[in-house]
């Protein structure tokens, strides 16, 4: 079949194995569970040597070699992937484990792979997968219901009413939580309430530090759509990749972040005050730090 399609679709390959991976990752019985590991590895190999298409591709091979219980080929993809500098990949790589092991209710082997998650951004989207299904496992029917009690009575004086989903079963409690996004004081009383409320709750202490960290994005976002409506940017820039960069930003701060992190170690270095080696165990903590930040 896949030999059929490469010739229909010559160069095209990585994009159709990918769908069907997907599909032979649930079998569920060893004999048809045999034939796809077998038939997935052989089917790879072509893909394995070339870099452009192995990293989009590794997110779904190493989610089902997690599943066909094979963490020695998960790691070999894994590594594949991240041979270069930048940690997205594996970043992605990482947060489709840890939604798979989450949902199976294997909520420590879940966490442990999060604090390898590099970027802000992606830990989030990690960290929402989890939580999600750590409130069907910690059953949060009662803090859904007292959130929706809440939000009725802090947002009465809004016009018109933001319209919020309480389906416990549905996209979680983020989703529950998003529609305040636009009124900041308004959700940072709510998330104190809770947090008051429901000391020993973790779907309720991983809500508090995300928004938090949410919050302290919101200054640097600020710095840079002033400095982008600045006449003399504004003259020489068009005003669509000036609305595209700001919401690049807006979805990922972190650009900002490493930006002023990398100037700040470059200026420490130029004033005396650190070598070159004291500023690659500076980066090394932080990195090591975003990792302990999701314990």
């Amino acid at each position: 079949m896949l030999g059929h399609l490469s010739e229909r679709f010559p160069g095209k390959e990585e994009i159709i194995i990918r769908p069907l991976v997907v599909v032979l990752s649930d079998a569920k019985e060893e004999p048809e569970r045999a034939w796809a590991r077998e038939y997935v590895t052989e089917k790879l190999k072509p893909f394995f040597n070339d870099r452009e298409k192995v990293e989009p591709l590794a997110p779904t091979v190493c989610l089902f070699y997690a599943k066909m219980n094979t963490p020695e080929l998960v790691k070999q993809w894994m590594r594949r992937a991240t041979e270069a500098v930048t940690p997205v990949w594996r970043d992605f790589i990482l947060t489709a484990l840890v939604k798979w092991r989450s949902s199976r209710g294997e909520m420590q082997e879940a966490k442990k792979l999060m604090e390898d998650i590099y970027l802000p951004a992606n830990r989030n989207t990690a960290l929402e997968n989890y939580n999600d299904n750590l409130s069907v496992k910690e059953d949060t029917r009662a803090l859904y219901d007292e959130i929706m009690q809440h939000i009725q009575v802090l947002c009465n004086d809004i016009d018109p009413f933001p319209v919020v989903i309480n389906d416990h079963n549905g996209g979680g409690i983020f989703s529950l939580l998003q529609p305040l996004e636009k009124y900041p004081e308004k959700l940072s009383q709510l998330i104190h309430i809770i947090t008051d409320k429901y000391p020993g709750s973790e779907v309720v202490s991983i809500v508090a530090a995300m928004y938090a960290e949410k919050q302290k994005s919101v200054g640097v976002i600020e710095m840079a759509e002033l400095f982008l409506q600045k006449e003399e940017i504004i003259a020489i820039t068009k005003p669509r990749k000036r609305e595209e960069l700001i919401k690049k930003i807006k979805k990922n701060p972190e650009i900002l972040y490493a930006k002023l992190n990398e100037e700040l170690l470059r200026l420490l270095i130029k004033e005396g005050l650190i070598d070159n080696e004291e500023a690659e165990i500076i980066r090394k903590e932080h990195h090591q730090q975003i990792g302990e930040a999701n314990k």
